[in-house]
């Protein structure tokens, strides 16, 4: 997985497809104020290949703020899937 952060001015981790294959949202485990909420290290979403499945992390602890496609979409190296906001209080 690759996590890219814009700045320190916008708490975002923005992640990218480690492979191609289909794209698996996994559900959300934990919400507060209608917004799912994921831990750091925590499974968000999968990469399933013929042969294996990719499982993708949390990069940081925050509000899950979208998914960049459907769940079974195909997606490439490289393509931004998913990003994470900052929890309050925490370093991004």
């Amino acid at each position: 997985m690759t996590e890219r952060r814009p700045s320190d001015d916008a708490p975002i981790a923005l992640i990218v497809a480690p492979s191609e294959g289909k794209l698996r949202v996994l559900p959300p485990k934990r919400f507060r104020d209608g917004h799912e909420w994921v831990e750091e290290g925590e499974p968000v979403l999968k990469i399933e290949q013929p042969s294996e499945v990719v499982v993708i992390l949390a990069p940081m602890e925050g509000r899950m703020g979208g998914v960049l496609g459907r769940d079974g979409d195909p997606v490439k190296p490289g393509q931004p899937v998913a990003w994470i906001e900052a929890a309050e209080g925490s370093e991004a």
